[in-house]
């Protein structure tokens, strides 16, 4: 397990868990890493998912957000700029980060209506769906 502030993944495979590995030990960064594997198609798995990485990390929205962004860079381009947030969060409880420049707030991407909409869909649906654990 990484130590605080570390970051965490999952994956499908132990082989993509391994590589992943790899890439972050060359860029340094091979302490702070917390591979899961996990199949994401699950709803089960990922409320497993949800809890392990939530239990260690407790910015786990801004690397959330942040992973989504790096979805399709490669690992040399995603580990320094995140590890930097991990390491000297913002001091504010809501940041937008857009290519390592703070985004206003008042985009519309971030409307607070939208967001309480996608939240109380979102609620729903994982209810709906969700097992006892």
């Amino acid at each position: 397990m990484p130590p605080p502030g570390g970051a965490g993944t999952g994956g499908s495979s132990a082989e993509r868990g391994a590589r992943l590995r790899a890439d972050a030990e060359q860029a340094g960064a091979g302490d702070r890493l917390d591979f899961l594997r996990a199949d994401l198609s699950s709803i089960a798995e990922n409320d497993r998912v949800i809890d392990h990485v939530t239990a260690r990390h407790p910015a786990i929205d801004a690397l959330v957000k942040l992973l989504a962004r790096f979805a399709a860079r490669s690992i040399d381009q995603v580990v320094p700029p995140l590890s930097g947030l991990l390491d000297t969060p913002p001091l504010q409880p809501l940041t937008a980060v857009d290519r390592g420049r703070t985004a206003p707030l008042t985009l519309r991407t971030f409307d607070p209506a939208d967001a309480r909409r996608l939240a109380r869909l979102t609620e729903e649906f994982l209810t709906s769906r969700r097992t006892p654990r």
